[in-house]
């Protein structure tokens, strides 16, 4: 099958929307690709849902594959809500989402400068962040406060200039304490809430808008009759067609909801652009290869602070540093590629190295052990090289801040007069904001 239906008229519409700047995504969690500790790609909710069964031993779900809200209901039959959010927040450190993920790939088209995120991580900001030179502010919808966030109009208006990204969690987040949406219960819930706050404030910048943009829907895979109220909530329309011709919704989703309850049909007397897709990604894919150039953020231009640098044994504590970091405000570059002992250091390494300001390698006893072959030495190591090369040369104010793991009393020759901090296991402990504190600095002085 086709990932389009009536491909040449759907994409020539919405390609024109957003080269205009008139379309919001609104983003699901068909999105959120993750790569499992085995290599394997998963969706992040799937994996999620996953855990919970495992760690909760909820043996009374039948399906072997269950969604996230099923389970979520099931553990909230039993538990409170803080207990179901305190899970959530200890397993999603260690994830790693794939890296030319969809998220990735929709961070670098410049005309969506308004996001609206039907998940409750982080990851959406973190890949903002780390591809956009320029603030990403938050909304947040909370069904437990029974209220929308309120976002100044001078904000909005700095959108227009792409000065700011806006990000809009419909369901609430972890993020500053705010209780999500986890259930298909409390979902529908936040949906009504939504429409009584647009309905009663028909001035609040952001939700006039909304009805002014076009909306396209990416990954949203809900059951059809909450998936209609969805669409029709969000566009703030009746149950009628719509009657304006230059407001569109675009619809991407998996092909058997569409299959099913005649979602399609619905959706096209709705005055919908149906894309028929196997799943969110292929269809981000798609939409990422036929969009002008001159709309995408090259990889050269990411403002990234701090290189991250590991040996091959200590990847996982390279990601969970950077992750820490990412959510603290720091912008972090980490190459997930998985080298070979006695690979060069490639022109894309070399460009981000020579680019962030800040250098971090990380001192284990492994990295260490590693590096003692001269003849045949650990990629690593060749980045350590090139960086102290680099600092020398007086290419650029390099700054080399090495991070201690383990308990290792060895450092890298060239790096023994550096300042360093400890930070077992690249947790946020140890000298953590010791390290947070420097780079923030350093950070802000490059604005």
């Amino acid at each position: 099958m086709s990932i389009t239906d009536n491909s040449d008229s759907n994409w020539k519409i919405l390609l024109e929307e957003i080269g205009k700047g008139n379309v919001i995504p609104v983003i699901g969690q068909g999105l959120y690709c993750m790569e499992t500790e085995t290599g394997e790609e998963v969706l992040l909710y799937d994996y999620l849902a996953t855990k919970m069964v495992e760690s909760l031993r909820l043996n009374n779900i039948s399906s072997s594959s269950p969604k996230f809200s099923q389970i979520a209901f099931h553990f909230l039959k039993k538990n409170k809500l803080s207990k179901l959010k305190q899970f959530i927040e200890k397993t999603l450190p260690s994830v790693q989402m794939i890296p030319a993920s969809p998220l990735w790939k929709l961070a670098r088209i410049k005309p969506f400068s308004i996001f609206i995120n039907t998940t409750h991580d982080h990851f959406l900001i973190n890949t903002l962040n780390r591809v956009r030179d320029y603030t990403t502010e938050v909304l947040f919808h909370s069904f437990k406060e029974k209220r929308t966030d309120k976002v100044k109009q001078e904000i909005l208006d700095d959108l227009e200039a792409f000065n700011r990204s806006l990000i809009c969690y419909i369901y609430g987040s972890s993020i500053k304490n705010k209780i999500p949406a986890y259930t298909e219960n409390d979902i529908l819930e936040t949906v009504v809430t939504l429409q009584r706050d647009i309905e009663t404030e028909p001035r609040n910048p952001f939700f006039q808008t909304l009805e002014e943009k076009s909306l396209l829907f990416i990954g949203c895979g809900y059951d059809d009759w909450l998936f209609r109220f969805f669409v029709r909530t969000i566009a703030n329309e009746p149950f009628q067609t719509s009657e304006d011709p230059q407001k569109w919704k675009f619809v991407s989703d998996d092909v058997k909801s569409f299959n099913s309850g005649g979602l399609k049909q619905f959706l096209e007397a709705y005055n919908s652009n149906v894309f028929f897709s196997s799943n969110g990604k292929n269809f981000v894919d798609e939409l990422f290869d036929r969009i002008n150039p001159k709309h995408i953020i090259s990889e050269t231009e990411f403002p990234e602070t701090a290189f991250i640098s590991f040996c091959r044994t200590d990847r996982e504590t390279a990601r969970l540093l950077a992750s820490h970091l990412r959510n603290d405000g720091i912008k972090v570059w980490l190459d997930e590629r998985k080298m070979k002992p006695g690979d060069g250091v490639d022109n894309t390494i070399i460009r981000a190295i020579g680019k962030c300001p800040v250098f971090i390698p990380l001192i284990s006893e492994s990295a260490m052990q590693l590096g003692k072959n001269s003849e045949n030495l650990n990629y690593h190591i060749r980045e350590w090289e090139r960086a102290h090369s680099e600092r020398v040369a007086g290419n650029n104010p390099k700054v080399i801040m090495p991070v201690k793991i383990d308990e290792t009393k060895l450092m890298y020759g060239p790096f023994k007069g550096d300042f360093y901090v400890h930070i077992p296991k690249g947790e946020g402990n140890g000298k953590y904001e010791v390290l947070r504190g420097k780079l923030l600095e350093l950070q802000n002085k490059m604005r």
